[in-house]
Formats: structure tokens, sequence, C-alpha cells
């Protein structure tokens, strides 16, 4: 019986945005998951690791433009009681 292969599991750190991406390999089919780390809600695949980290950015970029459109007139409100007290 040959022995199962196991994920890779690799992180990605970057300075510049403060995002830790976990990238994982499967073993069968060689494609890759990603999430982020402190949000691992948020999951994307690709076929390779730079596939998956930009399907991972552009899920990323999903989630911010949806929670904007729930939340857009809230913040416009705040923002304008914040300038009316200046």
């Amino acid at each position: 019986m040959a022995k199962s292969k196991l994920p890779l599991i690799e992180e990605i750190n970057t300075e510049e945005l403060d995002l830790s991406i976990i990238l994982v390999e499967d073993p069968k089919s060689g494609g890759y998951t990603s999430f982020f780390k402190n949000r691992p809600a948020i999951i994307s695949e690709g076929e390779n690791k730079k596939e998956a980290i930009q399907n991972l950015l552009r899920a990323l970029d999903d989630v911010i433009e949806s929670w904007l459109d729930h939340h857009i007139n809230d913040l416009i409100e705040s923002w304008s009681i914040k300038n009316k007290n200046k």
C-alpha cells in the first residue's frame, strides 16, 4: 500500500498589507487552496500558487465590496456627523 502524500502548507506574510496567506497544496490534484490566517472564512483555490493568491485577493475584494454595499449609508452618515462637529 502506497503512502499518501501529505498536503504542503505554506505561509506567506506581507508587511505592506499586514496579511498572512496560507496556501495548502492538494497532493492529488496539485492545485492550491488559499485563505487568510486571520480571516479563514475567505477561501479560494487555484491551479498554482499565483492563481490561488490572485483568486483569494479577488475574493477579499468581493467581501469588502459587499460589506460596503450594506454599510455605506451608515459610514456616510457617521462622517457627516463628525464633520459637522468640527
